[in-house]
Parts: C-alpha cells; structure tokens; sequence
C-alpha cells in the first residue's frame, strides 16, 4: 500500500469517525448538498458544452460534403450519398443525445434551485446571504 492510498484511507476513516461522533448541522448538511450539486452542475455543464462543439464539428463536415457536387462517376455519387446518409444519422443521433444530457441538466439544476430555496429559507443566523452566495466564485448559475 502507498502512502498516499494509506493517507486515503486514513483520511476517510477520520471523516467517518468525526461525522459519527460530531454530527453536521441542517445548516451545514445542507450547504455540503448544494457544494455537492454544484460541482455535479459544473461537470454536466461542461461535458454539455464538448458534446455541443463535437456536434458543430459533425455539422460542419455535412455542410461542407453537401457542397462538394461535381460530375461523378455514378459509383462515387452512390458513395457520396452513403457518406451523407451517414453524417445525417449520427447528427440526429448527437442531436438527440444532446438534448437528452440537456433534460438531465435541466433536472440538476432544477434540484440545486430547491436546495439553495430551502438553505434560503433557515432561519437567518444559519442561512447564507444571496449576496454572498452570488459573489461566490463556486456559484457557476
């Protein structure tokens, strides 16, 4: 075992005991929920905006062999609509894809909306001002 797996491990075991021996707070359960949603947003987030790009990218290379049209061979124009036939089924399937990982992110979003309205709605020496909140640079929506 390395010492940084023994340092893991070690380290798990201490949250373990602490949390078992010194519970969190509602306040504080619920603000290490929304930490947890918020990086989950952001990851969703990101892959959204590679998925959108790769997308695009399948887009261009459509439009730009839908252009190329010159007096063919009747073989290489049968290729050529293979090839876009092709490209139009794995740009509806992207498409599709991408919209379906929209709705997921929709979904997150709309449960980090409910545990920050409820954070929001403790009692006023537990909660966070919307002002902090907003100029948090951990705050990505």
């Amino acid at each position: 075992m390395s010492l940084f797996a023994f340092y893991c491990l070690l380290r798990s075991r201490w949250h373990g005991l602490a949390s078992a021996l010194w519970p969190d707070s509602f306040t504080e359960q619920v603000q290490a929920e929304l930490a947890l949603l918020d990086g989950e947003l952001q990851r969703r987030h990101d892959r959204l905006i590679k998925y959108c790009q790769k997308t695009e990218k399948l887009r261009n290379a459509l439009q730009r062999c839908e252009r190329r049209t010159d007096a063919r061979t009747v073989e290489k124009l049968e290729h050529r609509r293979q090839t876009l036939d092709r490209l139009r089924q794995r740009l509806r399937e992207r498409e599709q894809k991408y919209q379906e990982l929209l709705t997921r992110f929709d979904h997150w979003k709309q449960e980090r909306k409910a545990v920050r309205e409820q954070l929001l709605s403790l009692p006023p020496q537990g909660r966070l001002r919307i002002e902090e909140e907003e100029n948090d640079f951990g705050y990505p929506f």
